[in-house]
């Protein structure tokens, strides 16, 4: 199948491609005309712009459910062919599967294309639509090719990082034969850290229970003086019996 540029006609047929008006009246010979192959027709009906925008955006609405295992791929078609009768376009799940494989084959290949360093940049007709859906896809659209005074640069800051990284291993080298430095403090073993924990542990209660002892000792003191203090106000208050005369 090809297109004209000009019009954006499909046609089968290469005789009638050769006659129609854009190619009679083409006053260059530079005319450049992309070739769609697949099997998109049947029953002599083609497909134009409109119907392949169709095509393109109701794939992209169903393609979600399709990679997520929610809706086969032949279901997807048959919706596709349902809802392009809906609008008046009588074509089949088949002939919707057959017109998709043909979009991604010259996809593809205007994407091959243009990823040449120093090749002719081509557009597509329907790029800009499947770019929306595969233009993060690297199978879709190659890394653009580099030219040779690219390669050279691109060589040349190879080598510069190469050396770099020579010079770097060998200073890490030069580390390495460096004896290590002596540690200020041996490592301790656990059951070490364990004993110390312990005499720690140990020192720590003798003290606090000699504060105590100390604490308690000194309340008890003072709840003597307080008492040997009440004693003697209470002797000190009390009425002195009088003295007997013994001469009576």
């Amino acid at each position: 199948m090809f297109q004209c540029e000009d019009c954006e006609c499909f046609f089968t047929d290469m005789d009638v491609f050769k006659t129609h008006a854009c190619v009679t009246n083409q006053k260059s010979p530079a005319q450049s005309v992309f070739s769609e192959e697949g099997n998109d027709t049947n029953n002599n009906q083609v497909w134009n712009k409109a119907q392949t925008q169709l095509l393109i955006r109701s794939y992209q609405l169903l393609e979600a459910k399709v990679s997520q295992g929610k809706l086969r791929k032949k279901s997807m078609w048959e919706k596709i062919s349902e809802e392009m009768r809906e609008k008046g376009y009588n074509f089949s799940a088949e002939q919707v599967s057959g017109r998709w494989k043909t979009l991604i084959r010259a996809y593809k290949n205007i994407k091959a294309h243009n990823a040449k360093s120093g090749s002719s940049l081509k557009t597509y007709q329907f790029e800009n639509e499947l770019d929306e859906i595969f233009a993060k896809d690297p199978v879709m659209t190659p890394v653009k090719t580099m030219s040779s005074a690219s390669q050279v640069e691109e060589s040349s800051e190879d080598d510069q990082m190469e050396l770099t990284k020579k010079r770097s291993s060998s200073e890490k080298d030069s580390d390495k034969n460096k004896p290590p430095a002596k540690k200020s403090k041996s490592k301790v073993s656990g059951s070490q850290q364990m004993v110390q924990m312990l005499q720690s542990f140990t020192v720590d209660q003798a003290q606090r229970e000699r504060e105590e002892a100390e604490r308690t000792e000194r309340r008890h003191e003072e709840r003597m003086q307080l008492m040997r203090g009440l004693v003697d106000a209470i002797k000190q208050s009390a009425p002195q019996a009088p003295t007997k005369n013994r001469n009576n």
